[in-house]
């Protein structure tokens, strides 16, 4: 297997606008191979949002871009990707999140990809477990995520998170569309993040 030198960098998207064209247009080609172009994320309105951090991951001989996922905060000018994705089919959804950020700071983990070409190194697990780790530099004191089945188990063991049994069947919700099961998740201690393991 070929060995990559990685770069990890994390930066607010309204100060590099092309980073983040550049990011989701790799990101809608991933989503592309899986027929899914249809997530509520997949869309520009957020570069424009200074509630969003990008942490990317590229390579440090070409700098292309391998990898990324977002943080975004609940008080930025959007809602949370997961209010519109599931708002509709559960209103509990924004009880939920309202009930969170009266306690502090309320963010979302989402838009997770990793470029086809590099499937199978271990981004996806780093990226969870930075996306953990810069939580408590942000000040969040609640995170929370929707995620597929595919990708349920690296979030619960790097990032800590655990489903969100209050919304959705026990958690999950038939997102994007039917068949496929997207679960509400939460991480509720960001700053100790307990539960999950080391990288």
């Amino acid at each position: 297997m070929q060995r990559h030198r990685i770069a990890i960098r994390i930066f607010q998207a309204i100060k590099e606008p092309h980073t983040c064209l550049d990011y989701m247009q790799r990101h809608q080609q991933v989503l592309a191979v899986f027929g899914i172009q249809m997530i509520t994320s997949n869309n520009n309105k957020w570069v424009d949002n200074p509630g969003i951090y990008v942490i990317v991951a590229e390579s440090m001989e070409t700098g292309e871009m391998m990898a990324g996922i977002r943080i975004q905060l609940a008080s930025g000018n959007q809602e949370l990707p997961i209010a519109g994705a599931t708002g509709h089919i559960d209103p509990r959804v924004y009880d939920v999140i309202a009930a969170y950020e009266s306690y502090g700071v309320t963010a979302e983990v989402t838009a997770l990809w990793n470029a086809r070409q590099y499937k199978g190194i271990g981004l996806s697990n780093l990226l969870i477990t930075v996306s953990s780790a810069v939580l408590n530099q942000l000040n969040i004191t609640t995170m929370l995520g929707l995620c597929d089945t595919r990708n349920l188990d690296t979030m619960r063991n790097n990032g800590g998170y655990k489903i969100e049994t209050s919304i959705g069947e026990d958690g999950y919700f038939f997102y994007p569309k039917q068949g496929l099961k997207a679960w509400a998740i939460i991480v509720k201690d960001p700053g100790a993040v307990s539960s999950a393991s080391a990288a």
